[in-house]
């Protein structure tokens, strides 16, 4: 087809929106999918009216129908006779505390957030035979730990873990087809910012500060739009995973150069580039919100050694591990800095000790 087209699924909002701003600004025939049936019609009206030339349908969809998802794609293919680019941007957060014994709703996450994904790759692989390229959202949650949103968190590490273990079999495909997902760190979406205002102190947990700066929906489009347009792979390449810091750098974290940094602040796209000035000191600006978090929690009231109680080769059955209480010093006064310094030692003087008694003498003991 001389006219591409796109299927975006999440596509009423946030990220999903600006994205399919980004490809009907270059022309792409769009089929617009969302469970908010209002906001959908909002979005495609405002993207109809911004772009006449632009073939744009829109179709209510819950995505955790499987059925109902190819059904969506089999009517796209049919209107625009076929399709190109996939956005799997669909997704809802954490559904209650996981541990909690009356918590059922945990298992939406999961439907939502990967099953769903999973069926819309399968079912856009089937049907894009004139190959193309496939991008999964998923979250900056798929590297790092989330204490308080984990079922989420599994359901976007699997959905990068899905991308880099199945590209390459669409890849081997003639023509190829590029599988690939996006994880930003916290974006100003509807779900965000819901939660900010709903639950300030699960979000604190979350954020780790209220006054963080969060990307734009706009950039992180702008970075997916980059993504589906690398056709020939130089920046992207089949199975990629791009991270978008807070600061606005791109990374590739398993990229074979041990963590390829695509671009920076900004929106530009520097293969190899660290970023500028700019982008230094966006970074030490949040390494020092960081801290901040850090510095005003309360202070730790012990620590804990490990200490050898008793002579044997066996060092589970030596070693104790102690509880320490922590002095005042901890507490600096006014005026003073409390510099945080983790390390780890072993005195060796009481090895040697202890091995010369366990074989029976120092001069044994070398």
């Amino acid at each position: 087809m001389d006219t591409p087209s796109a299927i975006i699924t999440g596509a009423a909002s946030g990220i999903g929106k600006e994205i399919a701003a980004q490809l009907a600004s270059c022309g792409c025939q769009l089929t617009l999918l969302d469970v908010d049936r209002s906001a959908l019609l909002f979005t495609s009206q405002e993207l109809s009216r911004r772009y006449p030339a632009v073939s744009i349908r829109s179709e209510t969809l819950d995505v955790t129908q499987a059925a109902a998802q190819r059904a969506a794609f089999r009517a796209h293919v049919e209107t625009y006779g076929g399709l190109q680019l996939v956005v799997l941007n669909a997704g809802i957060g954490e559904r209650g505390p996981f541990f909690d014994p009356a918590n059922e709703g945990w298992q939406n996450t999961l439907d939502v957030d990967l099953t769903a994904v999973l069926h819309g790759i399968k079912i856009a692989a089937e049907m894009m035979s004139g190959g193309g390229a496939i991008l999964a959202v998923a979250s900056a949650g798929a590297f790092f730990p989330m204490p308080v949103a984990p079922v989420y968190a599994a359901a976007k590490a699997g959905v990068a873990h899905f991308v880099r273990s199945s590209a390459r079999s669409l890849a081997s495909r003639r023509p190829p087809l590029r599988l690939m997902a996006l994880c930003p760190e916290f974006v100003e979406t509807p779900l965000v910012t819901r939660l900010m205002k709903e639950d300030p102190e699960l979000a604190r947990q979350l954020l780790g500060s209220l006054d963080i700066k969060l990307l734009s929906p706009a950039f992180v489009a702008s970075v997916a739009a980059d993504m589906l347009a690398d056709n020939s792979g130089a920046k992207y390449k089949p199975g990629a995973v791009a991270l978008i810091r807070q600061d606005g750098e791109v990374v590739q974290p398993h990229a074979r150069n041990g963590g390829k940094v695509i671009g920076g602040s900004g929106g530009k796209h520097r293969a190899g580039a660290l970023g500028g000035d700019g982008d230094r000191a966006a970074a030490i600006q949040a390494q020092r919100r960081v801290l901040a978090v850090w510095a005003v929690r309360g202070l730790p009231l012990e620590y804990k050694k490990i200490v050898i109680a008793t002579l044997s080769s066996n060092f589970r059955q030596a070693a104790r591990l102690v509880t320490v209480p922590l002095g005042p010093l901890l507490r600096p006064p006014r005026g003073q800095l409390l510099v945080r310094r983790v390390y780890a030692g072993i005195n060796a003087s009481d090895i040697n000790y202890s091995s010369g008694r366990w074989v029976g003498g120092t001069s044994r003991c070398a």
